[in-house]
């Protein structure tokens, strides 16, 4: 059974002209697809907090984050290289940055993997409008919480 915010969805995409984009939030029942190799697409993820941008042929690209203490935690951008525009991560963020705003955010943190190709696209963005960039290096770490609780 699908929510009437999902119905809307789905009317749009049916309606929408061939191979148009549309930046929607994860389906409640729906997972990250394989290809995007995003680390999380066996994960159960909090689809309010994921933004997908969808053509014909699928979800192209998806952005993952998460509420963290008054800011959003921009955790992680993926696309299918071959099928993704060079418009559509743009399009993504804009989209998934609007929404962020409407429910109240109006800061961000992310951390950017050096020497990355995407990440450094990225990193150019975010000078243009703005950010600052903390030059130290830091390593990110993560686990089980069940392993690290026994120490």
């Amino acid at each position: 059974m699908f929510s009437p915010a999902q119905l809307a969805q789905e009317e749009t995409l049916q309606q929408a002209p061939p191979d148009l984009a549309i930046v929607r939030n994860l389906y409640d029942d729906e997972r990250l697809p394989e290809g995007l190799n995003s680390g999380f697409e066996h994960c159960a993820v909090t689809p309010d907090w994921c933004w997908v941008l969808e053509r014909d042929c699928g979800v192209v690209a998806a952005l993952l984050a998460a509420p963290f203490h008054g800011i959003v935690f921009l955790g992680r951008l993926s696309t299918m290289e071959r099928r993704c525009r060079s418009t559509d991560v743009l399009m993504l963020l804009r989209r998934a940055v609007a929404d962020m705003q409407d429910r109240g955010f109006s800061a961000y943190i992310v951390f950017l993997e050096e020497g990355h190709k995407h990440c450094g696209k990225l990193a150019h963005i975010l000078k243009r409008a703005g950010a600052i960039l903390f030059e130290p290096k830091h390593v990110c770490a993560g686990g089980a919480l069940a392993k690290l609780g026994r120490w």
